[in-house]
This record gives C-alpha cells, structure tokens and sequence, in this order.
C-alpha cells in the first residue's frame, strides 16, 4: 500500500500537467488562427465543429484498434441528465472561448476565466445545497470580481462581444466543472466521454456553422487556403482532442474545487507568454487589475479547500452505510461497430 501512495499522488499531477500544457498550447494556436495577421480563419462555430468531429473519429478508432475499454452504445440509458447538462455546457464553453478569442487578447481572455471559481461558488448554491459557501469564501471571491472589474476597464483591447462571450464562457465553466465531477466519477472514461460529446454537439453546430459561417468558409478553403493555413488548422484539432482527454482525465482524478484551483497557475503562465509572444499591449492597471484577480483566486482556493476539509469529514461519515446503485453503461456489441445504436 505504501509503494502504491506515491504512485497515486503521481497522477494528478501528471494529469494536471497535461491540460496547462495543452491547455496552453490551444489557446495560443486558436488565437493565432483567428487573427488576421495569422491564419485569419475567423470562424469559431466551424473551427468547434471540426475540433467535435476530430474527437470523436480519433477516441473511436483509439477504443476499436488498441484500447482495452469497451466502446459504449448511444443509447438512452447512456445519457442521463447530469451526462446531457455536462455535454450542453463542455459545447457552450467552448463555442463561448472560441468566439471570445476572436475579439480579445488571450491575456485579457484568460483574466476573465478567473470568474471560474464565483461561477463554480454560484452553481454550487442551486445544484448543490449542502456545500453553500461560507462568509469567508463569499469575502474571499471580492477581490477576483474586483480584479476582473479594474481589468476590463482598463483593458486597452476591450472589446464588447468579446468581454461578452468571455465572462460567458467563465459562468458556463463553472457549471461545467461541478457537472463534470459528478460526470467522471461514474465509469464513464475519458475516450467514451469524447465520443459521447460529439454527436449532440454535432447536430446543433453543423446547422448553426452552415448558416453563420458556411459561405465564407466555403471561400476560405477554395480561395485562402494553404497548406500551412490548413496543417494549423488541422493542429488545433488534433490538441483539441488531446486537450478534452486530459480535462475529462484531471475531473476523473481530482475534485472540482481541484481544477478550478490550479487553473489560477495555469492563468498566470498564459497571459504572461501571450504577451511576449503576440506582444498585444497591456496597461499598468490591467496588469495590476489580473494580478489582484489571481491572488484572490488563490485565496479563495485555500479558503474553500479549509472550509472543504471540515465539511468533508461530515459528508464522508454520512455516505459510509449508504451504497449508491452503479449503473453500468451500454456496451456496444461487435457487430454493431460499424453503426452505433441510438
């Protein structure tokens, strides 16, 4: 047991590790696909379309040529609500980042995703009652509301649809989290998790892409497009799959309240290479208002992991002589891989 400790320690953090990288990596390659001085493909329902559609090819072919998990059905019984409100949210999110990257600096961009733990905090108060916040959580998401706030407005990139689809996406994370704990908890795992995603997500993108976006895309790809236009593109799908693997895979072994925390770290890293690297100019206060809004995430992030621990032996005492039914997932059989049952 003692030479195992260690080894189950390991993996959060090489978990976590994972998603800042990739994290990091997809932020900077969409941006840079979006601008015009980059790859000026400025479509973001198109660019989530493929980032779904790539997914979910690549986690099937995973399970069906090397994986030793099955590969689940669509069926009904594989869909129940907290699974449908997490694949809503996983889409929106990223429809809402996407589309906010369009608009605004990937500094400014990652400023208002430190909304995430008053998002969580807020969600919690309606879907979870038994974890209510505390005086001293609610005092501690003061100073991340008030950095955000001296941030955006003296953002010397602000922009309205941006700072819209930006805080957006934040308030969506956060249900997203509380959801996706729950979620990856079962035995869904992370490729299934993938495959499940795509489908609904796919039915509501590919209509809405061909009516906001189809004709320019249509243009881009007969008039623009390149090779090396086109290998980026094709890049950010392959890190967007890799991406959405390691998120379900951290949900999967860490809390909630873990991942919305270490996005703070994640937070800092970003804007400061999105800096250097797209040089877009910040002014002091929008320095100073990201740094004020980090270090009360921080704080925030101790408080609620103290307030957590008290509480948590609670709950765990009340949940040892209660055993909750397992529902197994549908497992698709071998003679129904070609044409998955819905």
């Amino acid at each position: 047991a003692s030479a195992s400790r260690p080894t189950h320690r390991l993996i959060p953090f090489v978990a976590l590790s994972a998603w800042f990288v990739l994290n990091g990596a997809m932020v900077m390659l969409n941006r840079y696909i979006f601008m015009p001085t980059g790859i000026n493909f400025p479509f973001p329902l198109t660019l989530t379309l493929l980032h779904m559609a790539t997914g979910y090819l690549l986690s099937t072919l995973s399970i069906l040529t090397f994986l030793p998990i099955p590969l689940l059905a669509f069926a009904a019984d594989n869909y129940p609500p907290e699974i449908s409100a997490f694949i809503g949210l996983f889409v929106a999110n990223i429809v809402l980042g996407n589309t906010a990257l369009l608009f605004i600096p990937v500094s400014f961009m990652q400023t208002l995703k430190s909304l995430t733990p008053f998002s969580v905090t807020l969600v919690q108060l309606f879907v979870a009652p038994t974890q209510r916040p505390t005086l001293h959580t609610i005092a501690a998401l003061v100073p991340v509301v008030s950095g955000v706030a001296l941030a955006s407005a003296k953002e010397l990139s602000f922009n309205v649809p941006g700072f819209a689809a930006g805080v957006g996406s934040s308030l969506v994370q956060g249900a997203q989290i509380v959801y996706g704990a729950r979620v990856m908890k079962t035995k869904m795992d992370p490729f299934n998790m993938t495959r499940f995603v795509a489908p609904p997500a796919l039915l509501v993108l590919i209509p809405l892409a061909i009516l906001v976006e189809g004709h320019s895309v249509f243009n881009f790809f007969l008039r623009e497009a390149d090779a090396k236009k086109v290998s980026f593109v094709a890049a950010s799908c392959a890190v967007a799959f890799l991406l959405n693997l390691s998120m379900f895979w951290v949900l999967k072994v860490v809390s909630g309240l873990t991942y919305s925390v270490a996005g703070n770290l994640k937070v800092v890293l970003i804007v400061f290479v999105s800096v250097w690297l797209f040089q877009n100019p910040l002014s002091v206060e929008s320095a100073v208002g990201s740094v004020i809004t980090v270090a009360g995430c921080t704080w925030y992030g101790l408080i609620k992991d103290k307030y957590v621990e008290k509480k948590g032996v609670e709950v765990e005492e009340a949940k040892v002589d209660v055993e909750e039914p397992v529902v197994e997932p549908v497992v698709v059989t071998t003679a129904s891989h070609g044409a998955p049952s819905g």
